[in-house]
C-alpha cells in the first residue's frame, strides 16, 4: 500500500477522535481533564518518534517501497486502540474529587492519560515513519496530514447532531482501515499484508454488529456530581427527549421534583408552578416552566432579580442574555415587560424556549447581537449560573461579565435603564467583588458620575443581584422597602449602622457590605491594584483578554485560601491551576524522558542533530501549538463555545498550514529564515491588533463575523505550515535524526499545550501569543542552513 492514504486517513481519524475525547470528558467529568486530552494526544505523538529514532537501523522498524506491512499494521493497531480506548474511558471509575482521600484514584487517572494517548501513538508512528521514507516528499505529507486534520475538524460539527459521540467515534475509528484494503494483482497468496487486511476488515465488522447489538456501550453518560445525574436519583424522573451536537448534548427531563427560583423570598407562602429541566452535557441546566398563564408568574415578585425592575422608570425594551438558567424570562414577564427579546446561545436551548413559550428567541452570540443592534434598551437582565458544582467553571472562559461586556450593556441603555445580574452568592466575597469592580471600571469608563451611586446588590442567603445604571438611582426607597418587605439584605448602597445590615440572612459578619465598602474606599483614593494584591483570592475584574470569571485562585494567598476555605483539599483541586501546574510538572518530566531515553538507550545517533537543529525543532513545535491554542481560546468570542472555536480554528488553521507544506516543497533551503521571519512579522502584527481587530469583527453578523475570523488566520496559517517540513528536509540526513526531530517536535507540543492553559488563566490570552513570538524567534536564529549540513 502506498503511505499517501494512510496519512490522510489517520490524520482525519485523530482529529475527530481528539475533539470528541474533549466532548466526552466535558460530559463524564468537569472542563479541569478536557484540556489534558490535547496533552496527551501530542504524548502519543512525540513517544512514537522517540520509539523510531531507538529503532530504526538499517530499516528494522520501516521498511521502504511501496508495500509496507508495518504501516499496515499501525493503521490496525490504531483502530483497534482508539475504539478500545473510548470503551474503557466510558466505563473507568474516575472520580477527579476524590483523588486527595482516594489513591486509587491516581492509578485510574494514570490509566485515562494512557488510553488517551495509546491510538496516537499509532498515528505518529505512520506520520513520523513517512517522514523517514520519505524525506523529499516531507511538503507532500504535512500537506495531507494536515488537511486530513482540518477535514477531520470539521466532521464533528455537521455529523454529531445526527449521531452521539460515541458512534461516532467508533465509525470513525474504523475509517483508516479502508486504507489497508489493496487490490493484488499478482499470484494470489497468503501474507502478512493479506492478514493485516483481512483484520481490518473482520475488525470494522465487529465495530459494526456491536453498535447495532450493544448501543448502549456508546453511550456517554455524565458525572455523578452534575445535576442532571442528582435528578435521575429521584423516582418518576423520565427523559423525554435527547439531541447532540458539538455544543453539547441536551437532554430534557420531565420530574415532579425540579424546583428552580433563584433569590426567592423565605417569605413566599404560595407554590411554585410545574417545572421541567433541560440539562447540557448533563449541567448548565434550562428550566422551563410548564404553565404560561400569567397567575403562574407572581412568585417571581418575590425574588431578588425582581428588585431591579422597581429601579426603571418604563419597560418597553427588555433584553434578556440567558446562559442557561430560566428564571429571567419569567422574571420580565411578572414585570410586565412590553417588548422582550431573549437571547441565548445554545442553538437547542434556544429552539426549546421558543417552541415552549412562544416568543422570539435569537441563537446568537450577545456580544455581536448588542453591538450590531440599532436598539435600546430599559433593562439588560443577564442570566448565568454555571456550573452546578462551584469551581467548576474555573478554567471555563466566559465574556458574559466582562469589563468589556459591561462597556457594552451600559452603551445600550435607555436614560434611566438598568442591568441586572444574579449570581451565587460566595463566601468568602470572590465573585460580587470581581463583578462590582468590572462594573466600576465600566462606569468610570462611560465617565459616569461616581460609580458608588450607580450600582446596587441585594442579597439573600445563597444569591445576589446587582442593579447597574449610568445614572444615580432615583427611588432607592423603592429598593429599600422592597428588601424589607421580602427580608432579604441590602449590600449596596448601605451605611454602617443601618438596622437591616445583615439582619434577616445573616452571617458571623456583614462580609459582602465590609468588602464591598473597601472596594469602593480603594477605588477612591486609587488604590485598587493594591486591594487586589492583598486580598486572598484572585477578585481583579476581568477583561476579554482574560475572560475566567470563576478563577479565584491565588498561588501567593494558597494556604491563606485553603485555610478560608475550610481546609478542604478538593476545594483547592477544583481552582482549575491546580490541576494545571500538575499536569504542567507531569509534562516536563514527560517530555525530558522521552528526549533522553533514546540517548541512553540507544547510543548516540550517527552524525546527531546539532543543538541549533534542536532548538529549532522545539521551538517551532512550541510556536505552532502556542499560536494554535491563542486562536482557540481567542476565537470562542467569535464562536460562542470553546469547542466549536475548537473544531472551526483548528480546521481552518491546519488546512492552510497544510497549503503551506506543500508550497513550501517548491522552497530552496536557504528561504528557511525567510519563511521563519516573515511569520514572525506576521504574529507581531497580531500581537499588537488582536483585541482591536476581535472587537471590530465581533460587531459584525454572525455569519460574516465569523468569516471574517477565518480569514484573518489563513496568512499566520500558511507560514506556519512551512518551517516543520523545511526543516525536515534541509537540516536533517539520516531517518534518525528525521525520528528524533519528530520527537522533539511533540515534546515541545506537549510542554507549551499545558502552559498556555496556565498562560492564559493567569497573565492573559494574548501572552500566549507573545510568547509564540518568542519561541519563533529562537527558530529563526537556529535556522541558518549551511550546504554543509
Amino acid at each position: 500500500m502506498t503511505i499517501y492514504p494512510a496519512v490522510f486517513l489517520l490524520s482525519s481519524s485523530s482529529i475527530i477522535f481528539e475533539i470528541l475525547l474533549v466532548r466526552i470528558f466535558s460530559i463524564s467529568q468537569w472542563n479541569h481533564l478536557a484540556f489534558m486530552v490535547i496533552s496527551m494526544a501530542l504524548f502519543g505523538f512525540a513517544a512514537s518518534g522517540t520509539l523510531l529514532s531507538m529503532r530504526v537501523n538499517g530499516g528494522r522498524l520501516i521498511c521502504t517501497g511501496r508495500g509496507n506491512p508495518h504501516i499496515r499494521l499501525y493503521v490496525l493497531l490504531y483502530s483497534v486502540t482508539a475504539l478500545a480506548s473510548f470503551l474503557i474511558l466510558n466505563r473507568l471509575p474516575l472520580d477527579y474529587l476524590m483523588l486527595p482521600v482516594a489513591p486509587r484514584q491516581i492509578l485510574f487517572l494514570l490509566m485515562a492519560c494512557l488510553l488517551i494517548a495509546i491510538p496516537f501513538f499509532f498515528t505518529g508512528m505512520v506520520l513520523s515513519s513517512a517522514y523517514m521514507l520519505m524525506p523529499k516528499k516531507s511538503g507532500i505529507i504535512y500537506f495531507l496530514n494536515m488537511a486530513g486534520s482540518g477535514i477531520g475538524a470539521l466532521i464533528p460539527l455537521t455529523l454529531l447532531p445526527k449521531m452521539n459521540a460515541g458512534n461516532l467515534i467508533a465509525f470513525t475509528a474504523i475509517l483508516p482501515l479502508l486504507a489497508t484494503i489493496q487490490l493484488y494483482r499478482g499470484p494470489k497468496k497468503w501474507s502478512r499484508e493479506a492478514g493485516y487486511t483481512i483484520a481490518g476488515i473482520l475488525a470494522a465488522v465487529m465495530v459494526l454488529v456491536m453498535l447495532s447489538t450493544t448501543p448502549e456501550l456508546f453511550r456517554i453518560n455524565p458525572s455523578p456530581y452534575k445535576s442532571l445525574s442528582q435528578l435521575l436519583l429521584f423516582p418518576d424522573v423520565t427523559a423525554a427527549q435527547e439531541q447532540t451536537g458539538l455544543r453539547g448534548r441536551v437532554e430534557t427531563v420531565d420530574s415532579p421534583y425540579v424546583r428552580f427560583a433563584p433569590g426567592l423570598s423565605l417569605k413566599f407562602q404560595g407554590s411554585l408552578p410545574r417545572q421541567k429541566a433541560a440539562f447540557n452535557d448533563g449541567d448548565n441546566r434550562l428550566v422551563l416552566q410548564v404553565s404560561s398563564a400569567r397567575s403562574d408568574f407572581v412568585y417571581q415578585r418575590h425574588t431578588l432579580a425582581y428588585a431591579g425592575y422597581l429601579l426603571t422608570e418604563r419597560l418597553r425594551n427588555v433584553l434578556i442574555v440567558q446562559d442557561s438558567g430560566g428564571s429571567a424570562i419569567i422574571c420580565a414577564l411578572a414585570a410586565n415587560a412590553e417588548n422582550l427579546h431573549v437571547l441565548e446561545k445554545n442553538p437547542k436551548f434556544s429552539d426549546l424556549l421558543k417552541n415552549h413559550y412562544r416568543i422570539p428567541v435569537a441563537s446568537e452570540n450577545p456580544r455581536s447581537f448588542i453591538g450590531s443592534s440599532p436598539d435600546r434598551f430599559d433593562v439588560i437582565h443577564v442570566e448565568s449560573w454555571g456550573a452546578s458544582l462551584p469551581g467548576a467553571s474555573a478554567l471555563t472562559q466566559d465574556y458574559l461579565f466582562t469589563i468589556d461586556a459591561l462597556k457594552l450593556y451600559l452603551s445600550r441603555l435607555t436614560e434611566g435603564g438598568v442591568i441586572i445580574v444574579s449570581r451565587r452568592l460566595l463566601l468568602p466575597p470572590a465573585n460580587t467583588l470581581r463583578l462590582c469592580a468590572a462594573a466600576i471600571e465600566a462606569l468610570r469608563s462611560l465617565n459616569a458620575v461616581p460609580p458608588e451611586h450607580c450600582i446596587a446588590i441585594i442579597r439573600n442567603w445563597n444569591t445576589f443581584t446587582m442593579i447597574i445604571s449610568l445614572r444615580p438611582f432615583r427611588n432607592l426607597e423603592a429598593l429599600s422597602m422592597y428588601a424589607e418587605k421580602q427580608n432579604f439584605d441590602l449590600v449596596w448602597p448601605q451605611v454602617a449602622d443601618s438596622p437591616s445590615l445583615n439582619r434577616f440572612n445573616a452571617f458571623e459578619k456583614p462580609f459582602h457590605y465590609l468588602q464591598i465598602r473597601n472596594l469602593f474606599k480603594a477605588y477612591g483614593s486609587g488604590t485598587q491594584k493594591r486591594f487586589f494584591d492583598r486580598y486572598p483570592l484572585d477578585i481583579a475584574p476581568q477583561t476579554d483578554d482574560r475572560p475566567f470569571p470563576d478563577k479565584f485562585f491565588k498561588w501567593r494567598k494558597a494556604v491563606k485560601a485553603h485555610k478560608i476555605m475550610g481546609s478542604q483539599l478538593y476545594r483547592l483541586l477544583l481552582s482549575g491551576e491546580v490541576v494545571v501546574l500538575v499536569v504542567l510538572v507531569v509534562a516536563l518530566l514527560t517530555a525530558f524522558s522521552l528526549l533522553c531515553i533514546p540517548r541512553v538507550a540507544a547510543g548516540p545517533i550517527t552524525e546527531s542533530i546539532s543543538v541549533n537543529h534542536t532548538v529549532y525543532f522545539l521551538a517551532i513545535g512550541a510556536g505552532f501549538i502556542l499560536v494554535e491554542l491563542f486562536f482557540i481560546h481567542h476565537y470562542t468570542l467569535v464562536f460562542g463555545d470553546p469547542v466549536v472555536s475548537f473544531a472551526v480554528v483548528l480546521s481552518s488553521l491546519l488546512v492552510s498550514s497544510g497549503a503551506g507544506g506543500l508550497l513550501s516543497s517548491h522552497l530552496r533551503p536557504e528561504r528557511i529564515r525567510t519563511v521563519v521571519l516573515l511569520l514572525i512579522t506576521v504574529l507581531f502584527t497580531m500581537c499588537i491588533s488582536a483585541n482591536q481587530t476581535l472587537h471590530r469583527i465581533i460587531l459584525l453578523p454572525a455569519p460574516y463575523s465569523q468569516c471574517m475570523a477565518i480569514a484573518l488566520l489563513m496568512p499566520a496559517g500558511l507560514l506556519l505550515g512551512m518551517p516543520f517540513p523545511m526543516g525536515m528536509r534541509f537540516l536533517l540526513h539520516q531517518p534518525r535524526q528525521r525520528a528524533y526531530a519528530w520527537a522533539l517536535n511533540g515534546c515541545a507540543s506537549i510542554v507549551s499545550s499545558v502552559a498556555a492553559v496556565q498562560i492564559a488563566i493567569s497573565s492573559g490570552l494574548k501572552l500566549i501569543l507573545w510568547t509564540a513570538l518568542a519561541v519563533y524567534g529562537l527558530a529563526w536564529l537556529t535556522s541558518r542552513f549551511h550546504h554543509g549540513d
